[in-house]
Parts: C-alpha cells; structure tokens; sequence
C-alpha cells in the first residue's frame, strides 16, 4: 500500500492550522517515535508480516506487522514509520475511533493542515517542513482509517 499523504505549500501553512501534540502520535499504548521492540513487548508478535520489495515514495522499503484492527510500518532501522488504525477497537489519544463522524473529528482536532470531505490532515508542527502527523481518511461521512506518523509529503 501506497503511503498516504499530501503536499504542504507555504500557503496551506500560512492559514494557521492547528496542530497536534506528540502525545496524540500513539495508538494501543505504542507511541509513534517506537521501535519494533517495543511494538512487540506491548502487542505481541504480529499476525502476519512482510516486507516491500519495493521502495516507497520517500524511498524507504517498509516492513509491516498485522494485527487485528492495526497494521504497523516500519522503516529500515526498524522504527515505527506509520500505525493503520482499521477497526473501532484503538482510539486515539483524544479517543477518535474508526466510525466517527467528520464533525466529530474536526471538534477533537480543530483546524486542519489540509481537509476535504475525504480527509483530514493534521501535522506535529506549523513547519511547513514537518511530516509526521494524523491522517484521519472518511467515507459517507464516518472515519474509515487513521494513520499515524509519516502521513505528508513535502514538495
């Protein structure tokens, strides 16, 4: 799967989004600056893994871990690079679930980096350098997918 992401222009920035803390960065208790060890120790082993053979956008081959209700990527030095939250059972740090309404998205997180009726992006910081952040992806209405971490491109 393709990372999900968008591009930041000065003047996406320059409105003032609102951003998100680091502490928002985590899901089931594993923060997003993680290793796989640590991913480990608080879920387990994974019930499926594998790894690209192909390089992704930011040319890095990732390696992901299944769980149920989560998926995990992580870069070549074995850090936590994005965290998939696909079912109800992970909120987040501000308790957003899977099956949210994009109203009640926008009033846990505010402004957004960038949004449409499909998605809503939030970074770590106003940088109109930073990547890391939460990618909150709609469908209907209602919150389908969260990712966590390396969610904006920058061109």
């Amino acid at each position: 799967m393709a990372l999900i992401g968008f591009a930041v222009t000065s003047s996406s920035v320059a409105q003032g989004p609102d951003t998100v803390a680091i502490a928002d960065l985590a899901i089931a208790h594993v923060p997003y600056t993680a290793d796989s060890s640590a991913v480990r120790r608080e879920l387990g082993a994974p019930t499926r893994a594998h790894r690209e053979t192909r390089p992704n956008d930011d040319g890095i081959r990732l390696t992901y871990w299944t769980y149920p209700d989560l998926r995990f990527a992580f870069d070549t030095n074995g850090y936590v690079y994005t965290i998939e939250v696909t079912g109800s059972r992970y909120p987040t740090a501000r308790n957003t679930k899977v099956g949210a309404t994009f109203r009640s998205v926008r009033q846990a997180y505010g402004e957004p980096v960038h949004g449409d009726r499909h998605a809503l992006f939030y970074a770590l910081s106003s940088s109109e350098f930073e990547t890391s952040g939460i990618a909150f992806l709609f469908e209907k209405g209602l919150l389908k997918r969260i990712i966590v971490g390396q969610v904006i491109s920058i061109e």
